[in-house]
């Protein structure tokens, strides 16, 4: 009974092992599947994602002044 059981637990150890493998390998080849073929661009620094645009900065401040002077004046105590 005992042989049994070791045995059982051995095919199913193997079992197991062998259904990773097949999910490990099915995940490797979807990943270079996915995985692009030529040289990445280095991504944007943000100066120079923002350096084009001095407009929208200027544009929030703008908004964030009014937003702060209106919080202000409804806040005060008068």
């Amino acid at each position: 009974m005992m042989a049994m059981r070791a045995e059982a637990r051995a095919w199913w150890a193997e079992v197991e092992d062998v259904q990773m493998r097949e999910r490990i390998e099915r995940r490797r080849v979807a990943a270079q599947r996915m995985a692009p073929r030529g040289r990445r661009r280095p991504p944007r620094r943000p100066v120079e994602r923002v350096g084009g645009r001095p407009d929208r900065i200027a544009g929030w401040a703008v908004g964030l002044g009014l937003l702060l002077l209106t919080v202000a004046t409804l806040s005060g105590h008068g």
